[in-house]
């Protein structure tokens, strides 16, 4: 697994690297640079094509991040998601609350 890295640029964010169990509390103290990239009333798309996996944290610290971005006045939506990942929101009925206005 390798180190988490989180590239945020206005509105568009991407995640690489290790994003579950073995990093959840530095993902969430990193909350703060996924959701810089959305400004406030705005639609960020985060980009997961570059994680390692995932896994049940993985969907928790995607939530908080979702939460996190929603405190602060903005959205964000999750793309190039892992098929395991999507199935484990869809199984948690978590899928809207990734996905962000449309």
């Amino acid at each position: 697994m390798s180190e988490l890295a989180i590239d945020a640029a206005p509105d568009r964010v991407r995640v690489s690297g290790s994003l579950g169990f073995t990093t959840p509390v530095a993902a969430l103290r990193d909350a703060d640079r996924v959701v810089a990239g959305a400004a406030r009333g705005t639609v960020a798309t985060v980009d997961l094509a570059g994680i390692d996996g995932a896994d049940s944290a993985t969907l928790a610290i995607l939530l908080a991040w979702s939460a996190h971005a929603r405190r602060n006045g903005a959205h964000l939506r999750y793309v190039n998601m892992p098929d395991d990942l999507g199935a484990l929101a869809r199984l948690a009925d978590a899928t809207e609350l990734l996905d962000g206005p449309r």
